[in-house]
């Protein structure tokens, strides 16, 4: 994967060797080691570091899955960050209306009683 886009570099700009790019062994090395880090995420091996203790009023926090890439936003270098936006995220969205029905239902629920 890594020697096909070397090469297709090299085709584009005849600068573009080492050590004006990564060469194939650092690419690896880079790689691995994002990788590494994506399986500890997802198996929850890895803490999330970009929360911040505050005593802000619960409607004002930001929520917990938006705080990584509020990080990486403050945090890019050169006016890219670590994440960018993507695609829809269906199933969490689907999660994230039922949760807002629901507190939409407490809320009513709260109101009938008073």
């Amino acid at each position: 994967m890594i020697v096909p886009l070397l090469h297709q570099w090299t085709k584009a700009n005849a600068l573009f060797k080492p050590p004006v790019i990564n060469q194939c062994r650092t690419i690896e090395l880079k790689l691995t080691k994002l990788w590494h880090k994506a399986v500890e995420t997802s198996l929850g091996k890895r803490e999330n570091n970009s929360h911040i203790d505050c005593g802000c009023p619960r409607e004002k926090k930001i929520p917990v899955l938006e705080l990584e890439f509020i990080k990486a936003q403050r945090t890019k270098a050169e006016g890219q960050g670590s994440m960018q936006m993507g695609s829809i995220d269906y199933s969490e969205t689907k999660k994230q209306i039922a949760n807002a029905k629901k507190r939409e239902q407490i809320r009513e629920r709260e109101q009938k009683k008073k």
